[in-house]
């Protein structure tokens, strides 16, 4: 019983990292695309 606890809190660990680290790099991905668009448009006369 205490192993299948423990694999499940170390499942649920690893799951929420790997959600927390996509959201953070998803987040850095769209500020990126949104300043390259305003560089982009600031470039055209």
């Amino acid at each position: 019983m205490k192993k299948s606890v423990k694999a499940t809190i170390a499942l649920i660990a690893i799951l929420a990292f790997t959600f927390s680290s996509w959201l953070f790099y998803s987040k850095y991905r769209l500020q990126r695309a949104q300043e390259n668009r305003t560089a982009t448009e600031a470039a055209v006369p």
